[in-house]
């Protein structure tokens, strides 16, 4: 299980609001060379939805990921603690570009790997597949920051080169 993850049922908006602004409060963040504010983890929140029509079922999930930026540690010149922190940070972003680059290549590039990082692990199901996804890339538009700026743009590229078939995931209760 990931350290500080936690299920919770909802049943109004009101209430899902209250849980991500809960979670945003318990993010942590600290000053680097490169960001004042540089996020220090992954922020994931998977919404489980259910609705009912007569006997039919339906059945979705959300996931909403806000994804710490990658950062060169000479670049941000970040120590100790936050140097095992972007080390971690970067580790599962290109986990995550390696799976991204195998489901885009298609069943000819093997399997991509998921089991490598706690976040691959998390979102494999919002891959590909029944997933319908949205990718928004962040930017910066300093030329300083211009590598971080095309590789960002490079694996929201590679992103839309994977081909996903959205179906509707419904069942009948019988009873």
């Amino acid at each position: 299980m990931l350290t500080g993850a936690q299920s919770t049922t909802l049943t109004s908006v009101s209430q899902a609001v209250n849980v991500i602004e809960s979670a945003n409060r318990n993010r942590v963040t600290s000053a680097t060379a490169m960001n004042d504010a540089s996020s220090r983890s992954h922020s994931v929140l998977v919404l489980d939805v259910q609705t009912r029509a007569g006997a039919r079922i339906l059945r979705g999930k959300l996931h909403l990921v806000d994804l710490a930026g990658s950062e060169r540690v000479k670049k941000s010149e970040v120590t100790g603690q936050a140097f095992d922190e972007a080390i971690a940070i970067n580790n599962s972003l290109t986990t995550l570009g390696r799976c991204v680059q195998a489901l885009a290549a298609g069943p000819k590039a093997g399997k991509p790997p998921f089991r490598e990082t706690k976040l691959t692990r998390l979102l494999s199901a919002a891959f590909g597949g029944r997933a319908n996804t949205v990718l928004l890339v962040c930017v910066a538009p300093t030329a300083s920051d211009s590598f971080e700026t095309v590789n960002s743009l490079q694996f929201g590229q590679q992103a839309m080169s994977v081909k996903v078939q959205a179906k509707v995931n419904a069942s009948v209760d019988y009873a």
